[in-house]
């Protein structure tokens, strides 16, 4: 009886599966099993506008300190928050076509905010350079 109890265990072992279902998964698969992995796609109207406005108003606040501290190296009030803007929902985009599925909305939030300042870092030494260079 032990003998047949480690014959099942070491056949259902995590390894030996993945070992044989390593070649037949497809993305797919993982998003039918992971669950559907578009979340901005997944929103109806009313909520993709309210999330609209809502990040467009929180970042025109941010740009409005970040154009006071960036001066002429930033790209004024409305051109920081259109960046902000666009960079957060298309870091959020991105994630989700590249199968990423957030598990919470703070998850989301902050792997947008990470990407819309990231672009917005990498825009400012852009201009930056430019500046000097020119």
């Amino acid at each position: 009886m032990a003998g047949g109890l480690s014959a099942a265990l070491s056949a259902t072992h995590p390894a030996r599966k993945a070992k044989h279902f390593h070649h037949t998964i497809k993305k797919d698969d993982l998003l039918r099993h992971r669950g559907d992995a578009r979340m901005l796609m997944k929103l109806d109207t009313s909520w993709l506008l309210f999330a609209l406005v809502a990040v467009t108003m929180i970042s025109y606040i941010l740009s409005l300190g970040l154009s006071a501290a960036l001066g002429d190296d930033g790209f004024g009030t409305l051109g920081n928050a259109t960046i902000i803007t666009m960079a957060f929902f298309g870091t959020i985009y991105v994630f989700n076509e590249r199968g990423t599925r957030f598990g919470s909305l703070l998850d989301a939030a902050l792997a947008g905010l990470g990407g819309a300042f990231g672009a917005l870092l990498l825009l400012v030494i852009i201009k930056a350079i430019i500046k000097r260079i020119g």
